[in-house]
């Protein structure tokens, strides 16, 4: 249901847009994806969370960029994927609004991209559709945010599983097959608000966003009462170089964790951090 609200928000500024000047405020493109692959078994090991990889046979990505004023944009992406559980997904889905001219800075809303690093500019341009998605983004801990170890010898009896999968730790098996949470996840984008820009050689982004770095939460309702937070410092001295810092922190954990928890203490006290450099 979130997906498709954003989805008809998303559709319903565009329209507007088309009311009032079709030729200038709207922009739909998209890239069509076709991948031959032979019978491999590296595969599952590069499922994303919703379901996907990037060797399936056909990807549909569709952007729409809409102007309903001078200093309001919505931008939206939409994936089109058989491998998908619902073949269409709303991938992204905001509106940014400049409050400080010559791109100073903006504020942004919806569900936006993640602040963390300098990947989502490779990995997300219609203009670099080879560059994929960074191995970190599938990369499997063996850390279950929903049903988290009793202690380290738990954590590391299960450990070279979480790509995998496993059936849940020995104090506690779940009775399914499960893969660890990604110590950055940003192949899903999270709901979210924030502020970016730059001036200068300097460049700035921050949000707070639903979910934490590993675990994002691209829906309406929130798993817990505590919201993440993560933002980059970059500085570009010349076009040929950009570099930066970045960090992030929030809780993985939904409210029912509590449950696992034999101290007495609130999933919110358990955040996950993380803390990274860029350079291109």
């Amino acid at each position: 249901m979130a997906h498709r609200g954003l989805l008809w928000a998303a559709l319903a500024a565009a329209f507007a847009a088309v009311q009032a000047d079709a030729a200038n405020r709207v922009r739909v493109r998209g890239d069509l994806q076709l991948t031959a692959k032979g019978e491999t078994t590296g595969v599952p090991l590069n499922v994303l969370n919703r379901g996907d990889t990037m060797f399936d046979p056909l990807l549909l990505r569709v952007y729409v960029e809409a102007a309903p004023h001078e200093q309001t944009q919505v931008v939206a992406q939409f994936l089109y994927n058989d491998a998908l559980r619902s073949s269409f997904t709303t991938f992204s889905a905001f509106v940014l609004h400049e409050m400080i001219g010559d791109g100073a800075l903006y504020a942004q809303a919806g569900k936006i991209p993640n602040p963390f690093g300098d990947y989502v500019a490779h990995a997300f341009d219609p203009h670099r559709t080879l560059s994929g998605v960074p191995l970190i983004w599938g990369h499997h801990t063996t850390y279950l945010s929903g049903t988290p170890p009793a202690n380290v010898d738990e954590l590391l009896a299960v450990r070279g599983h979480g790509q995998s999968g496993f059936m849940g730790y020995p104090g506690d098996p779940s009775g399914f097959l499960r893969r660890g949470m990604p110590v950055l996840y940003a192949v899903c984008y999270d709901l979210g608000a924030g502020l970016v820009g730059a001036k200068g050689d300097w460049e700035y982004r921050a949000a707070v966003t639903q979910g934490s770095p590993g675990a994002p939460l691209p829906y309406v309702d929130d798993s817990n009462d505590e919201k993440g937070f993560m933002g980059r410092f970059g500085w570009s001295p010349d076009p040929a170089l950009r570099l930066g810092v970045s960090g992030g922190t929030g809780s993985p954990h939904p409210d029912d964790v509590g449950a696992f928890l034999t101290d007495g203490s609130e999933p919110e006290e358990y955040d996950q951090w993380v803390g990274g450099g860029d350079a291109a």
